[in-house]
């Protein structure tokens, strides 16, 4: 684990260079995530956990979709605030992650908008669960897959996790970690060990970390041995 002092003077070292990584990134508003936090709960309760979902997700995929469909946009221009929408969306709501992982490693031919909403607001539904099942398994087994596009969502993890608190980023961190799995990088095993180290309950990193553990990648990693798919979920 990183200690407090590291964890000071790298952020000595992000003030004197203009921001986060030199991007002239600063530190996102926690109050402001505490608010959206405050925002989904009340939603839940109103309208229910599906709809709460389904609604976040419809406010959130176009932002982040035009984001994701240019491949010369930085992490900077992503809006703050879908930053954070992705954020609050991964700490309360696995599905929503799960979601969102979905539109970075399955082929977009395989999905549309309401297929993605389907994944944040009904997980559960044994239609929805096989739907989901099926394509992560096809983008699995496919030999070949858009790297490009996975390695600006992890260089935006990565931007994102150091401009909130890492109390803040755990879903954030094992979703990079995810990520970096997918493309063959053994890296992340540090990275899901990291994220364990602080909160043994994320799933999603024990996944990431018995995989590459047991050297088990995707087809399009090159790795020797691949088996099922790994599916999030809980």
């Amino acid at each position: 684990m990183v200690s407090n002092n590291e964890h000071n003077e790298e952020a000595e070292m992000n003030r004197e260079d203009g921001g986060i990584a030199g991007l002239g990134m600063h530190p996102l508003p926690v109050a402001r995530l505490g608010g959206m936090r405050r925002e989904y709960f009340e939603r839940m309760t109103d309208i229910g956990t599906a709809s709460a979902a389904a609604r976040w997700i419809a406010d959130l995929l176009p932002p982040w979709l035009t984001w994701l469909r240019e491949p010369e946009m930085k992490p900077q221009d992503l809006d703050d605030e879908v930053q954070l929408m992705l954020v609050t969306g991964f700490n309360i709501s696995l599905a929503v992650r799960d979601a969102i992982i979905m539109t970075v490693v399955a082929d977009e031919s395989q999905w549309d908008e309401g297929v993605i909403s389907r994944f944040a607001a009904h997980p559960h539904d044994k239609d929805v669960a096989q739907s989901m099942s099926a394509m992560l398994t096809a983008a699995f087994e496919e030999p070949e897959s858009d790297e490009r596009r996975c390695v600006r969502v992890v260089e935006l993890l990565h931007t994102m996790s150091g401009r909130l608190p890492a109390e803040c980023t755990r879903q954030l961190r094992a979703v990079r970690a995810y990520l970096k799995w997918w493309r063959g990088d053994e890296s992340a095993l540090h990275d899901a060990l990291g994220v364990l180290e602080e909160d043994e309950r994320v799933t999603l990193a024990a996944i990431v970390a018995a995989a590459v553990t047991r050297h088990v990648y995707p087809a399009h990693a090159g790795r020797a041995e691949t088996e099922d798919a790994p599916i999030a979920g809980t």
